[in-house]
């Protein structure tokens, strides 16, 4: 299963499930990863210099 298909196709099977298990709504175009890697860093402790 594609997560990125299921959430776009309002027809696929896991359609649903994934949108609620996501939350209510995904757009990947938002998605920075640096963001979520600084975040992670942050909160753990990792990254260079840790």
């Amino acid at each position: 299963m594609n997560f990125l298909e299921a959430i776009e196709d309002p027809d696929h099977p896991e359609h649903d499930f994934l949108l609620e298990w996501i939350g209510g709504s995904f757009d990947p175009r938002q998605f920075d990863p640096k963001i979520v890697n600084n975040a992670f860093a942050r909160a753990f402790g990792t990254g260079p210099g840790q």
